[in-house]
């Protein structure tokens, strides 16, 4: 599970981020879980930083519930691999 953080519109470190794991041959056919948090596409507002992180949802406890997500979403994908070894297996 790779989870990218910015502080500014998603886009730059997460297509960045994306391209090098695409693009790494001990990857390769690899179930890598991806995610990006940032700035929704809108405009900025004024206003002391911690309410504008809370505003643009790119706190600590966003970040968190966004990986959270990301490892249920990674250990719902592996179980289901297994249920499916599993049941060709049995045949």
């Amino acid at each position: 599970v790779i989870l990218t953080a910015e502080e500014h519109q998603i886009g730059a470190l997460a297509w960045r981020v994306s391209n090098v794991i695409t693009g790494s041959p001990l990857l390769y056919g690899q179930p890598v879980i991806t995610g990006a948090i940032g700035v929704k596409d809108r405009f900025g507002d004024s206003g002391a930083p911690w309410e504008l992180i809370k505003e643009f949802e790119v706190s600590a406890e966003h970040i968190a519930h966004k990986a959270m997500e990301l490892v249920d979403l990674k250990k719902n994908h592996r179980l289901a691999l297994e249920e499916q070894q599993l049941a060709g297996s049995h045949r």
